[in-house]
């Protein structure tokens, strides 16, 4: 009603009632109880109403909500921008990271690549004996990815057994002792001589007592003495066991000057000769007589030399010789009284050498003087000259049986010739050098002569008919020194590309390459072996002094001994020792560092194709065709019991301990795996499942699985508790050789003759990885570490893949024929391998000197 009353009464007549029949109609519907049509006022009305009645109050109120809507608006507005930014920044933010991750990715993949890059870079390079790109290939790899491989290749940069700490600076003179167990050593620009175990490499003593650089060092021959010379010009006697010092030799009125003193025994050790002391009271440089029980000066030889000059002893140490200008001053070696002068030459004399039997001395001039004059080695008096070199002559020598006298000339003569010593009668002449001859080398039996150039080359020729026997090339920088083995066997080369290499003497084959000095050689310290010719020590501009072992050298991790294909290889838990199986008939025991065989276990028959030791290494288990699996006893080399038979023949399957030691897994060729007893020697188990021979078998690390491979061309796993099979993995094309477990068991691999490695999930038994290699692969074994995969292929290499990349970082070269098999160390430093060319390859990942050191670490735990 009150609705209907307010109507009536609006003041817009259009808002009211239109007329009274439209009031009367809305009050009936009002009493009858119906919707009325009117309706109130709503509240924007009222609020429009209140306002013209309240001015004031309502502009306060619109101000009030206009600067709350104002400030709604404003802070909602900021809250919309910094949304925007917040999502445009968290865009911005994921692009960044996404870019971040992708150059993240890129550089890790470009280090990775770089990696492998170096590492092939690194491997050609040594392969063509360059090592100086081998180190820097090696030294610019990412290191955070340096792994076996990159260990091998830099070991092999260094093959020396042992590096004394020389001071440093050029190595100037090196002396051995007669007995070649003591090694004396000076440097440039240090007063000190150094005193070393040859041996161990030990220090055994410092001589201190120079005021200035020591030029030269000898020993008396029966190696109790030492005689160093000095440009404080001096000579000083030490005890070599000792090093006191027990003599001083100085010239009156001796004054420093810039020479290189050097000092020479006789051969009774009684006498001192000397070139290069400087004295104001005789007239300048001096060569000078001394007598080692007194110390006292016996005789100045000779005067006024320039530059250096030779001097020699007889071999029975009675006469010496003394080259000074033209001259060559012959003098009695027990007084010092002067035999005779020889000469005079065209030019100043610059080389002396004595025959083996004192009956000959030769000498030769420098600046175009190229004759050569041969004299009555007692009496001095002159037998003939030797004419024939256009160019001066570079170096002289007597055969070993004193008959005939080799020389070399310089550019562009670059000649040898051989001369008949009683005559002087010429010789054929060994000409083939495009530069000058260095120095020259008979064999121990004088059959052979060996020649070094500076054209970066040595030649062996036959040492009576001249005839060119071998090239021996390679080096990059002229070849300085040439020497023989004492048993005359081999031939040492050292260049100025700071490497030395060994040749076999008889073909000029290249047997290895000699790395590890960072320079050349001076031209008067010649490389020298010990009298037994078991070490080889050289000295070297870089200031090192390093010995080689002949034994390793000579191995260079080649174990040979078998006659036939080597087809499986093993490494004892303790890593000391190797085992080899081949068709020989044999398996074979071998020191692991030394690579000397130390046992034989012979069989029956001809062929043995695996080789496997308990997990204490007191047991080995061979297979052998066709007669059975046989358990040998390491310390006795017997067999621990009668082989076991396999009635339906064995053919080329394998044989494995379980890791406890207790069963003995192998195939078998109507496909069956047998599993043995080892304490009782039954069969505890045949398990069927490869439609063809089985091959290989491999425990679980943990022994509850045993892995098998077929002819069949599958990978099958078994339960060794319940002997029930697991699964039967199938991928591979062609049979499958090997398969091995990773040390954690997480992993299994196999390799087959359709060329490729596949990686198995251990637990799911799914395939994760086909791998490639372009090559049948005969064996596969995982490194302890788990990081690598090591592969022996058909193509006689040893490829090395990367377990988590499944790429190859590495090839192995050196098999000459299909490497068979495959065996990681137990500590993961070396490398085993087994080939049809009858060998057996130890390659190693630490340097000689390494390893050395941890053998001797081992034996004194």
């Amino acid at each position: 009603l009150d609705t209907i009353c307010l109507k009536c009464l609006r003041k817009e007549p259009e808002k009211r009632y239109a007329s009274a029949a439209e009031l009367a109609d809305e009050l009936v519907r009002f009493q009858r109880g119906k919707p009325i049509l009117a309706r109130p006022i709503d509240r924007l009305e009222r609020t429009i109403k209140w306002v013209k009645r309240n001015p004031l109050e309502a502009a306060s109120l619109g101000g009030i909500v206009g600067i709350f809507l104002t400030a709604f608006i404003l802070v909602s507005w900021s809250y919309v921008r910094a949304e925007d930014a917040r999502k445009d920044e968290a865009k911005q933010r994921r692009v960044a990271d996404e870019a971040r991750d992708t150059a993240q990715r890129e550089q890790k993949a470009e280090r990775w690549g770089r990696y492998r890059a170096n590492i092939a870079a690194a491997s050609g390079a040594l392969q063509l004996q360059n090592s100086g790109a081998a180190r820097s290939a090696l030294d610019d790899a990412p290191e955070e990815h340096r792994n076996w491989e990159w260990h091998y290749l830099h070991s092999q940069l260094d093959g020396a057994a042992l590096v004394l700490p020389a001071p440093g600076g050029k190595v100037k003179s090196l002396a051995l002792s007669p007995s070649g167990r003591q090694l004396a050593v000076c440097c440039e620009n240090h007063n000190e001589v150094y005193l070393y175990d040859v041996a161990t490499g030990n220090e055994i003593a410092v001589l201190r007592g120079h005021s200035a650089p020591a030029t030269s060092v000898a020993y008396r021959p029966d190696g109790k003495q030492v005689a160093t010379a000095s440009n404080d010009q001096t000579i000083r006697l030490w005890d070599s066991a000792t090093g006191q010092q027990t003599g001083l030799l100085k010239a009156d009125g001796a004054a420093h000057l810039d020479r290189e003193p050097l000092v020479k025994y006789n051969s009774d050790g009684s006498r001192i000769a000397s070139y290069g002391i400087y004295s104001a009271d005789d007239g300048g440089v001096t060569s000078r007589l001394w007598n080692t029980i007194t110390g006292k000066e016996i005789a100045v030889l000779a005067k006024w030399q320039e530059n250096i000059h030779p001097l020699a002893f007889s071999p029975d140490g009675k006469r010496v010789a003394v080259g000074s200008r033209e001259y060559v001053h012959l003098c009695d070696a027990v007084t010092g009284r002067q035999i005779a002068v020889l000469g005079p030459h065209a030019k100043r004399v610059v080389h002396l050498a004595y025959s083996p039997d004192g009956k000959r001395l030769a000498s030769a001039g420098a600046e175009g003087d190229n004759a050569i004059h041969l004299w009555d080695g007692e009496s001095g008096k002159e037998v003939a000259v030797l004419r024939g070199h256009t160019s001066d002559v570079n170096a002289l020598l007597f055969s070993p049986d004193g008959s005939r006298l080799v020389s070399g000339s310089k550019y562009p003569d670059n000649a040898a010739r051989l001369w008949d010593a009683a005559t002087g009668r010429p010789l054929p002449v060994l000409a083939g050098h495009k530069n000058e001859i260095n120095t020259v080398a008979f064999s121990p039996d004088g059959k052979r002569v060996v020649t070094s150039s500076s054209d970066q080359t040595a030649r062996l020729w036959d040492g009576r008919t001249g005839q060119l026997l071998a090239v021996l090339g390679g080096h990059t920088d002229r070849v300085r020194h040439v020497l023989f083995s004492p048993n005359g066997r081999r031939v040492v080369t050292a260049s100025d590309d700071a490497t030395l290499r060994l040749w076999d003497a008889q073909t000029g084959d290249l047997i290895g390459v000699l790395r590890g000095h960072g320079d050349g050689f001076d031209q008067n310290c010649a490389p020298v072996f010990t009298p037994d010719g078991s070490r080889l020590v050289s000295g070297s501009f870089d200031g090192t002094v390093r010995i080689w072992d002949m034994n390793l050298l000579e191995r260079n991790g080649i174990l040979k001994g078998h006659t036939s294909y080597v087809y499986d290889v093993a490494f004892s838990p303790n890593g000391e020792q190797v085992a080899s199986a081949a068709w020989d008939g044999t398996a074979r025991l071998w020191d692991a560092t030394t690579g000397g065989q130390t046992g034989e276990l012979k069989h029956q028959t001809g062929i043995i194709n695996s080789v496997a030791y308990s997990r204490d290494g007191r047991r080995i288990v061979t297979a052998e065709r066709e007669r059975g699996v046989t358990l040998w006893d390491v310390a006795s080399q017997k067999p621990a019991r009668d082989p076991w038979f396999l009635t339906s023949g064995f053919v080329d399957s394998r044989a494995c301990f379980n890791p406890e030691g207790t069963r003995v897994a192998s195939g078998t060729i109507e496909g069956s795996v047998r599993l043995w007893d080892v304490a009782t020697g039954r069969d505890v188990a045949r398990l069927e499942g490869h439609e063809k021979r089985s091959i290989d078998v491999a425990f679980h690390p943990d022994g509850g699985l045993l892995a098998t491979t077929g002819m069949d061309g599958t990978v099958r796993l078994w339960d060794v508790a319940t002997h029930a099979p697991v699964a039967a993995l199938r991928g591979h094309t062609e049979e499958v050789w090997r398969v091995a477990f990773s040390a954690d068991g997480k992993l299994l691999a196999s390799c087959s003759t359709d060329k490729t490695i596949r990686l198995w999930d251990a637990q799911t038994h799914q395939q994760l990885a086909v791998i490639p290699l372009g090559s049948i692969v005969y064996g596969v074994a995982f490194s302890p570490d788990g990081t690598r995969l090591a592969a022996g292929c058909r193509d006689n290499t040893v490829r090395l893949i990367d377990v988590a990349s499944r790429q190859q970082v590495a090839e192995l070269r050196g098999h000459t024929d299909y490497v068979h098999a495959i065996a990681w160390s137990p500590d993961g430093t070396r490398l085993v391998s087994g080939s049809g060319d009858h060998t057996v390859r130890v390659w190693d990942s630490l340097s000689a000197q390494e390893r050395a050191r941890m053998e001797k670490a081992s034996r004194a735990k």
